[in-house]
């Protein structure tokens, strides 16, 4: 199948860097779409760019999209950060959520298990100068950083 907006992979031609080839809910053909086009039946298979999203029976308009290349600008998150831990007026490089597990552990006292995340790129935005570390550090703040733990949580649902 051929489509100038859509790449069509074989279960295990799959790229290593989205780490589905080996999950079992992936199917033996997985396509991916462009960002801002959309699969969507055998019929249709794509729509062109447009400022209105497409229709979801019974529901209204979808509100958002994913599924896209991560690495694409458009599918980056926003992650906003206040309290006690944060440096004020601090704006970071953009990082991937596999590093926001190490930073909510720290914030809320708790030992992060083995993760994929890097501590570096994280622990520059707190303002306690104990950047060498991922470890828990209690320091009576765990109630606002539980909130901000909760925020974050629901704004990336």
């Amino acid at each position: 199948m051929k489509n100038q907006h859509m790449r069509v992979f074989k279960k295990e031609e799959i790229p290593d860097k989205w780490f589905l080839k080996n999950h079992y809910r992936v199917p033996p053909i997985f396509l991916v779409a462009d960002n801002g086009w959309f699969i969507l039946t055998r019929k249709k298979i794509c729509l062109p760019k447009t400022t209105e999203f497409p229709r979801n029976p019974g529901s209204g308009s979808l509100k958002g999209f994913h599924g896209y290349e991560n690495t694409a600008e458009d599918m980056r998150a926003i992650f906003v950060a206040f309290g006690p831990d944060f440096k004020g007026n601090y704006k970071s490089k953009p990082f991937t959520n596999v590093n926001l597990y190490q930073l909510m552990c720290r914030l809320l006292g708790i030992t992060p298990a083995p993760n994929n995340g890097t501590w570096s790129i994280v622990s520059d935005m707190l303002n306690d100068g104990q950047s060498s570390s991922s470890e828990p550090r209690y320091n009576g703040a765990l109630l606002p950083n539980l909130i901000l733990f909760l925020l974050v949580i629901m704004f990336s649902l």
